[in-house]
C-alpha cells in the first residue's frame, strides 16, 4: 500500500544520507521527529524544507537542470526525506502504536456494535475497523472509519458509554490496536446484526460472533457461503 511504500522510501533515503558526509547529524535531526512530537511539527518541518529547497536552487540558478554539487545533492535528498516523513505524519498509527483518539474511537465502535459479553465478537468488530483503515475504499484513520456517516451506530462518537463491561471493551480495543485480529474475519469489511436476511447475492459470510454476521462483498460467482454460519460462541471455534 502507499503508506508502506512511503515508509520504505524514507528508510532507503535515510540509509543513503547516513552513508554520506554529515549523515549522522541529519539522521539524528530527523529521528527527533519520529515520535509523537513529530506529528505536532509537520507544518514547521514542511516550511523548513521549502526554505531549504528555495535557498539551494537560488544558489544554482545558472545550472537549473543538473545538481552537480555534492552538498547540494545532499540538501535535495534531505528535502525529499522531510517531505516523505511529513506525509507519513498524517497517516494513521503503525501496527502496535496508537493514540488516545484511536483508542477512544475503537472502544466506541466495539461498545455500540458488539455484544459486550463476547470477546471474539468485540475483536471481530475491531478487526473490521482496521480492515477499513487499511483499505483505499474508506478513511485511513480509526476515527475517520468509525465516524463515517451511515456506517456505524448513530451517535457512535458522541453518546455516553456506561456499562460494567467497559474494562472488557477497553481490553479488546487495545488488543486490536496492538495487532490482534479475529482470524476468521480475514478481509471482511462489513457486518450486520445476526438474524437478519437480505436479498443481495454478493454477501459472502465468514463469521457470526457477538451478535453480528460478518461478510465480504464479492462478485456473485465467487460467493461460496451465502448463509451465515453458526455463531462462534456455539460452534466452539476461536
Amino acid at each position: 500500500m502507499q503508506r508502506m511504500a512511503d515508509a520504505s522510501k524514507a528508510e532507503a533515503v535515510l540509509g543513503g544520507i547516513q552513508a554520506s558526509k554529515g549523515g549522522d547529524d541529519i539522521s539524528a535531526f530527523i529521528r527527533r521527529f519520529q515520535d509523537g512530537a513529530f506529528r505536532q511539527h509537520v507544518s514547521r518541518l514542511k516550511l523548513h524544507a521549502m526554505r531549504v529547497t528555495k535557498a539551494a536552487w537560488d544558489s544554482k540558478k545558472s545550472k537549473p537542470m543538473a545538481i552537480q554539487s555534492p552538498k547540494l545533492r545532499q540538501t535535495a535528498t534531505v528535502v525529499s526525506v522531510l517531505f516523505v516523513l511529513a506525509g507519513c505524519a498524517n497517516q494513521p498509527s503503525s501496527k502496535g502504536s496508537y493514540t488516545k483518539e484511536d483508542l477512544n474511537c475503537m472502544e466506541r465502535a466495539i461498545f455500540f456494535e458488539a455484544n459486550r459479553s463476547s470477546q471474539a465478537g468485540m475483536v471481530a468488530v475491531g478487526t473490521v475497523v482496521m480492515n477499513r483503515v487499511e483499505s483505499d475504499q474508506f478513511p485511513d484513520t480509526v476515527c475517520g472509519v468509525v465516524g463515517q456517516k451511515g456506517q456505524f451506530a448513530p451517535g457512535v462518537l458522541t453518546r455516553p458509554m456506561a456499562s460494567k463491561a467497559l474494562p472488557d471493551v477497553r481490553e479488546a480495543a487495545i488488543a486490536v490496536l496492538r495487532g490482534e485480529r479475529q482470524n476468521q474475519i480475514e478481509n471482511a469489511m462489513f457486518f450486520h446484526t445476526s438474524g437478519y436476511t437480505f436479498p443481495y447475492n454478493n454477501m459472502h459470510y465468514v463469521l457470526v460472533a457477538g451478535g453480528n454476521a460478518f461478510y465480504e462483498k464479492r462478485k456473485s460467482a465467487l460467493v461460496t457461503q451465502r448463509v451465515p454460519p453458526l455463531p462462534i460462541e456455539r460452534s466452539g471455534s476461536r
